[in-house]
Parts: structure tokens; sequence; C-alpha cells
């Protein structure tokens, strides 16, 4: 049986981000194939550089992590190139459209129900910086960090045709779970609420996702990765 493991923010390979990755942090790589996948709920980061200057930093890491015996997929975050994640070309996989960064590494866009291995999975990426006010435009922030109007209407249409998933993957958590997250409410915004829509109309086993730099249960519904690797 093919395996699904989920995952959080990698942040492009900073700050120890890929090292949960080694054979040391993730014993049972050792054992996958490309049939076996890991989902990054978010701020993968390692499609970050202008195109036409792409560091060899960033090729050294893309290529570090294709190399791994399993496939890497991943929902967008908010510490993205999204104009690079836009322009990916974009090729069916799981039943849904992908961006395509080699043979082993996708982009799993918002709004779509894939098939994994037999399970359903609702993907959401996105989310907002909090930071953005010390970053540049289209340089280290992008506008597309947050959902558009077709991307949002597209996710609600897409779980009130299916009505049920096995499992959401976003990047960002609905507002109903940042109220239990934080004792401050200051946190919710547009795309929270929205995900608090999806998960009202949906039917679905749990919720990963990324965003908040925890490993938590929060709930028997949902759960917040980030160094930890977990398999469904």
């Amino acid at each position: 049986m093919n395996r699904v493991f989920i995952t959080g923010d990698t942040h492009g390979g900073s700050d120890r981000g890929l090292e949960k990755f080694s054979s040391k942090n993730f014993p049972e790589g050792k054992n996958l194939t490309k049939d076996d996948v890991v989902i990054i709920a978010g701020d993968f980061g390692l499609i970050w550089d202008p195109p036409h200057n792409i560091s060899r930093q960033e090729q050294y890491f893309i290529k570090w992590l294709s190399d791994k015996n399993w496939r890497n997929l991943f929902v967008c975050g908010n510490h993205e190139n999204h104009n690079r994640l836009d322009n990916l070309p974009i090729v069916e996989m799981f039943g849904a459209p992908a961006g395509k960064v080699n043979d082993s590494i996708y982009h799993l866009k918002r709004g779509y129900v894939y098939t994994i291995n037999n399970k359903k999975i609702f993907t959401f990426g996105g989310a907002r910086s909090i930071d953005k006010m010390y970053r540049m435009p289209d340089v280290s922030w992008w506008e597309r960090e947050e959902p558009n109007y077709s991307e949002m209407m597209r996710g609600i249409n897409t779980v009130k045709e299916v009505g049920s998933v096995d499992y959401i993957i976003a990047h960002e958590c609905p507002s109903s779970i940042i109220g239990e997250m934080y004792s401050h409410h200051t946190d919710k915004y547009q795309l929270t609420d929205y995900l608090q829509e999806i998960v009202n109309i949906t039917n679905f086993k749990h919720y990963y996702f990324g965003h908040h730099h925890q490993d938590r249960k929060i709930n028997d519904k949902f759960t917040c990765l980030y160094r930890r690797i977990i398999e469904i």
C-alpha cells in the first residue's frame, strides 16, 4: 500500500526547514518510493528567486529534495514567489491540475480535490503575511499570497459538489481554530472566515495546516504541523 505523509513549513531550507527530511529525522523515508508522497502544508519557499536569476542555493535544495526516495507535493503558503508558482507548467495530477516543478515536486493548487493513494484531499494554500510591511513587493512579498475570488469560488463549488473528503490540507486554519489556538481573536481575517465556511459545508476526517509554526493537535479534527512529519 502506498503511503501519504504530511508536514509543515520548509521555508526554502532556511532555519533548518529541510532537516526534518534527513535520514536521521525521517527514517521512514529510507523505505519509500516515488509512489509514496510527502505533502508540505505551505511555505514551501524553494521556488523563490527571480526566474532570470535562480541562485545556486535554490538549485541545490531543489535537487537535494528531488533526489529523495519519495515524491514531494506542496500547497502554497504566504512566503512564496507566487509569480513563479502561477507560471509553472500545469499537468493533470491525482485527478486535478497541479503545477509541475519537476518529476518529483508538484504544487497542489487552491480549491481542488486530489485523489492521492485512494485518499480524497481538498487543498487550499495561502495566508496573510503579518510582516509584509517589512518586505518588498514582488521581491520578498507577493500579493497573490491571499486567494482571489475565482479560487475561493472554485473551492466552494468543489466541496459542494463532492460533499465529503478524507482530508483538508491548507496553510491557514479556519477562524474558529484561531480562537482555540490564541486567547485573542485579532488574527482572524477574510481567508480564515472563508476556510470556516469550507469546513462548515464539508464532511471530512481531519484538517491539517501549517503557518503557525507549532506542532499541535488542536482537537480531534484539526492539527497544526511544523517540524513533525506524520502519516495519514
